[in-house]
């Protein structure tokens, strides 16, 4: 379930533009997709940087 798509030349920038603009079920469901990952992943950034904080504190405030 990808909610993008790849395109790797013109021609296939083109094809996708049309079945876009033809297929509305199309655009739905790669909307529908796009908004799933983008909720899966919200968040992941502070959730990171809250990991490499806590990994780093020993290396930044050591004991003895």
């Amino acid at each position: 379930r990808g909610g993008a798509l790849q395109i790797g030349s013109a021609n296939e920038l083109e094809r996708a533009i049309v079945d876009l603009l033809r297929d509305a079920g199309l655009r739905q469901r790669l909307a529908e997709n796009a908004r799933e990952v983008l909720n899966t992943h919200r968040g992941a950034s502070a959730r990171t940087a809250a990991l490499v904080d806590l990994l780093a504190s020993p290396l930044v405030n050591p004991k003895g």
